[in-house]
């Protein structure tokens, strides 16, 4: 599973934020010197101006980060910036960008969790090269066995390569330790609906709706609550077909 920018960058930092991450024509010099003092506390600094309203334009983050990459020079601190431009480039659908700064980004920090994650979902997402999604996404889960967002990417390989007993292994556990993702939710119900439990789907999906209802716009891809409401909908059919055939509710 892949959070928003912000919730990455939050993640990988202080650990919280609200502030949105649109960046600015003005703020691109504000990016590119805030760097020099470290990516880390730059973006941070960065993220406050936007929380209190720094800039009304929005603008293509791309090059922002691209100025800023000459001006760090720790490895940490590039790994990071390359790790950021992936996640943006990601969310903007240039997948084949994306990847490049993933993998630039775990030469220089090969045992990055959050790297070999997001770039192992990507893959995995996409349903391309499921052997070595599922290599890099293991690696995160060793390396941090308790985040749910890692176990959620790897049951969603799992389910992808069609090993759906691994799979419900792991995305149950995800749901245990993320109950407030939605995505978590949806990937349980799309595994739930593939072995035939739908009453389960649809519960599952309910759940995915009622965060996504909870969610920040700026954590919502566009058109991802439209498809969780189609699934459900489309299961809430086959329930009552099902329910009007036997009289009763088939047990799961």
């Amino acid at each position: 599973m892949k959070k928003s920018l912000v919730v990455l960058v939050a993640s990988l930092t202080l650990g919280a934020t609200s502030a949105p991450v649109s960046l600015v024509q003005n703020e691109y010099d504000f990016a590119a010197t805030v760097a020099k003092q470290g990516v880390r506390d730059g973006f941070l600094q960065y993220l406050d101006k936007q929380a209190i309203g720094f800039g009304p334009t929005p603008r293509n983050d791309y090059d922002a980060y691209a100025k800023s990459t000459p001006l760090s020079t720790k490895n940490d601190d590039r790994s990071y910036l390359l790790f950021l431009k992936g996640a943006l480039a990601e969310r903007q659908k240039h997948y084949e960008p994306a990847e490049q700064f993933f993998r630039q980004a775990l030469e220089l920090d090969p045992n990055n969790a959050a790297t070999l994650n997001y770039l192992g979902y990507m893959l995995a997402d996409k349903g391309v090269r499921l052997p070595e999604a599922l290599k890099l996404i293991r690696k995160a889960v060793d390396l941090d066995p308790m985040n749910g967002a890692y176990l959620d990417s790897l049951g969603w390989t799992y389910f992808k390569l069609g090993q759906y007993e691994e799979a419900e292994e792991n995305l149950r556990q995800a749901v245990e330790r993320d109950q407030t993702d939605p995505a978590v939710h949806d990937h349980l119900g799309e595994l739930y609906e593939k072995t035939g439990r739908i009453r389960l789907a649809a519960a599952q999906w309910e759940l995915s709706l009622a965060e996504y209802a909870k969610s920040a716009p700026a954590d919502i891809e566009p058109g991802d609550v439209a498809k969780v409401q189609r699934k459900l909908e489309t299961a809430r059919v086959k329930l009552a077909k099902q329910d009007s055939a036997t009289g009763q509710p088939k047990p799961e």
